[in-house]
């Protein structure tokens, strides 16, 4: 479990650093008082510990963990397409590192001509995504 848990912190360091500053230029965003990692790591990391996070909470969370003062109008106004852009980039290059993980063998695997594994795991989305991540509507209709 604690390899599990070290790989995702890699995977979430290298796609919250390096990868945010490359595709912030693809996007045309700018470092300001709070940089682009800053501000990314903040809605991602905030969100994550509370997903109920208010604008007020975010900034609080800046302040505290990157020593920046920030408004919570000023988060609200670098909500903008583009950092929607960058932030589902992210989420798909997270998502790739996650699932293109290293391939390890269990030993009682090695008995079987072939293993298969069959996942139906279901996330529900908000309905204003559906357009963007459509999916198989876990057989509701609309959905």
């Amino acid at each position: 479990m604690e390899e599990r848990v070290r790989r995702l912190a890699v995977c979430f360091q290298r796609v919250l650093g390096d990868e945010v500053e490359r595709l912030a230029r693809e996007y045309g965003l700018r470092n300001r008082k709070l940089r682009v990692t800053e501000f990314i790591a903040t809605l991602v990391l905030g969100w994550w510990a509370n997903p109920q996070a208010t604008r007020d909470e975010l900034a609080a969370r800046a302040e505290a963990w990157f020593g920046v003062q920030v408004t919570p109008q000023a988060l609200s106004e670098r909500l903008s397409e583009r950092v929607e852009g960058l932030l589902r980039k992210l989420l798909e290059r997270a998502l790739a590192q996650a699932i293109d993980g290293e391939a390890t063998v269990l030993p009682i695997l090695n008995r079987f001509p072939a293993v298969f594994l069959e996942d139906c795991t279901s996330i529900p989305l908000p309905d204003e995504l559906k357009d963007v991540y459509p999916g198989c509507g876990n057989q509701v209709a609309g959905a």
